[in-house]
């Protein structure tokens, strides 16, 4: 079982990556990351970060960081897991 705060940091990724498959012109959002400060439902970076690590413990969730080129700081990617994706659905009660 999904807590409420769980749900609404997967709904945020799934939102990004609909999004960015759209803009990819790509069918299946399954295999889009997108940068993980473009999808915080939280008031702050602190939740965020908690609420992430506990999704990625669970299996619900994948990241990946990499330098960015310009300013040097670390971008972190993160994407739902097929198991994460189950969950959502369960938790949305959607088939």
């Amino acid at each position: 079982m999904l807590t409420e705060e769980e749900v609404r940091a997967l709904d945020a990724i799934l939102k990004g990556v609909l999004a960015r498959s759209q803009e990819e012109g790509e069918g299946d959002p399954l295999f889009h990351a997108v940068d993980a400060s473009g999808v915080n439902p939280f008031p702050d970076a602190r939740t965020q970060s908690d609420v992430y690590k506990g999704l990625a413990r669970k299996g619900l969730i994948a990241c990946s960081g990499s330098r960015a080129l310009q300013g040097g700081g670390l971008v972190v990617h993160v994407f739902m897991t097929p198991k994460g994706w189950e969950a959502l659905k369960a938790a949305r009660s959607v088939n």
